[in-house]
């Protein structure tokens, strides 16, 4: 999962800037998976806790 991106050293708390993206490097977690399909669930809390953990990882 993509965290931030650095430029110049320097991590950038915001998306970069289109003209620098040729610069810019993504930075990335690796989360643990949960080694088993979630096709059938139908809300949050039958998730497996890895599949809990990633979805309140995510940033919108």
């Amino acid at each position: 999962m993509r965290r931030s991106h650095r430029y110049n050293d320097q991590t950038l708390s915001v998306f970069p800037e289109t003209k620098i993206l040729d610069q810019v490097e993504a930075e990335y977690e690796t989360l643990l998976g949960w080694g088993c399909t979630t096709t059938e669930v139908d809300n949050f809390e039958d998730l497996p806790k890895n599949a809990k953990g990633y979805k309140k990882d995510l940033r919108v």
